[in-house]
């Protein structure tokens, strides 16, 4: 009768209590449904974060630059994300991490703060980036209406695969020219826009054997491989002194200075409606652009070409835009970066858990993330955008309606900088060849709205 109190049976019980607690996340996330392992989907987060670290500091500093503590900053970038994460995995269940969206945070500080202060006129400095924050919020809150009454699941829903697949090239070729900038590699140029970079600098060597090793790594099939390219990359940047050790690791995060400080009365004001519609039109087709292409990369769509669960990840995606706002931050949304965990192997919301982690963990550790410079993160992002390019691959090329549209697609998302760019000027020439080739009938209602909704956005919204 006392068998039970033994320490070999103690131990039993607590190994079957630790399988059920392995069981039960598999159950929860259908980690084995998906063809993934617990182990895979923990690397996978943790390369998506490694990935878009760099947002923390990135976000805070651009917010700092329209009067917004810097601190709270911190605080309001890795709170939000963290919470939009958690929401998709939980709601959506997909490895698809949430931020403050880069594009969207700079048309938030330098188009839509100072659009509002001089609305205003004079006043407390501090008021044009409150009423900004109300701004932002009103417009995630519209988003959650509109994603309810499945208004923009059904327009991703109706987007042909062809230009499906080109965003994903498109978003592919953004993040690659991005980690190619980070490096050094590609620089700015007055006469032909850009050029090569000095190849001469230490971010170009580093980056580059960076991306000998990554890409080696992932050749070998190495678990892990993204992962370890960063961190080889970040010690051997270390190593030859051109990456800093922070001065402290850890900080209290600030969190009075942002936390509900939208300016939600204020910013109901008839003057500010074509901020508001440039901010819906923004968000929602960067959001839909960013859902397609991950999903492309990540084999989540049906054999229609659609995202199951769409609208729960929209849903989201939406609340955590409406969350962000009320911390202090410029519009949430799904990142590119969550091509890197799944490139990695992620396939369901458990990836996600680890981004969150990693976030809760900045609000503390926030100097610490310094210590990966950018151009670290650059190899990641380049083999990313070649895993991602594939998609051409599945494009009908020789229906040119079809492959001049999605060419230019492709082609539009990295030099304009934008998704929601790009995904305009594909539409508008996916639309202009199949109705000046006789055969507008292959047009849905939803596609022609669509291509009126851009007209009107690029007529009457200025664009920056």
């Amino acid at each position: 009768m006392f068998r039970n109190l033994s320490p070999s049976n103690s131990t039993e019980r607590v190994s079957g209590s630790q399988v059920g607690v392995v069981a039960a996340i598999d159950r929860f996330f259908s980690v084995q449904d998906s063809g993934s392992t617990i182990a895979t989907e923990l690397r996978g987060g943790l390369t998506t974060f490694a990935t878009m670290a760099y947002i923390v500091v990135v976000n805070a500093d651009l917010l700092s630059k329209a009067g917004i503590p810097v601190e709270s900053a911190v605080f309001a970038t890795c709170a939000s994300s963290a919470i939009g994460t958690f929401l998709m995995a939980w709601w959506a269940g997909y490895p698809f991490a949430l931020a403050p969206g880069m594009g969207l945070n700079a048309y938030f500080v330098f188009s839509v703060v100072p659009a509002v202060a001089a609305a205003l006129g004079p006043g407390p400095p501090d008021r044009a980036w409150k009423v900004a924050l109300g701004l932002v919020g009103w417009s995630g809150g519209l988003f959650l209406v509109a994603t309810w009454l499945e208004l923009r699941s059904r327009v991703m829903r109706e987007i042909p695969m062809t230009l499906k697949l080109a965003v994903s090239t498109g978003i592919g070729l953004f993040i690659a020219f991005i980690g190619m900038q980070a490096a050094g590699v590609v620089v700015a140029d007055a006469r032909t826009l850009v050029k090569l970079g000095d190849v001469h600098a230490p971010s170009v060597w580093i980056a580059g054997a960076g991306l000998l090793v990554t890409a080696g790594l992932w050749v070998r099939r190495i678990p892990g491989a993204l992962l370890i390219g960063i961190v080889a990359t970040t010690a051997l940047a270390m190593m030859l002194g051109h990456a800093a050790t922070p001065e402290r690791w850890v900080a209290f995060p600030e969190v009075s200075g942002t936390t509900f400080q939208w300016d939600l009365r204020g910013a109901f004001d008839i003057r500010f409606l074509d901020i508001m519609i440039a901010l819906l039109f923004v968000d929602f087709f960067d959001t839909m652009g960013t859902l397609v292409g991950v999903g492309v990369q990540g084999g989540f769509l049906d054999d229609k070409g659609r995202l199951p669960g769409d609208n729960r990840a929209l849903s989201a995606d939406a609340a955590a835009t409406v969350v962000g706002a009320a911390l202090g931050t410029a519009p949430v949304t799904t990142y590119v970066e969550s091509a890197s965990g799944i490139a990695a192997g992620a396939r369901t919301g458990l990836a996600n858990m680890v981004v969150v982690g990693g976030f809760c963990g900045a609000m503390f550790f926030a100097p610490a993330l310094t210590a990966v410079p950018s151009f670290a993160t650059a190899p990641v992002l380049v083999v990313v955008g070649a895993l991602m390019a594939t998609s051409l691959s599945r494009i009908e090329w020789e229906d040119p309606s079809e492959g001049i549209a999605a060419f230019v697609t492709a082609l539009a998302i990295p030099v304009t900088f934008s998704i929601s760019d790009g995904l305009a000027m594909g539409v508008a020439v996916y639309l202009g060849s199949k109705a000046l080739g006789g055969r507008s009938q292959e047009i849905s209602w939803v596609m022609w709205t669509l291509g009126g909704i851009f007209f009107l956005r690029f007529l009457f919204i200025p664009v920056g």
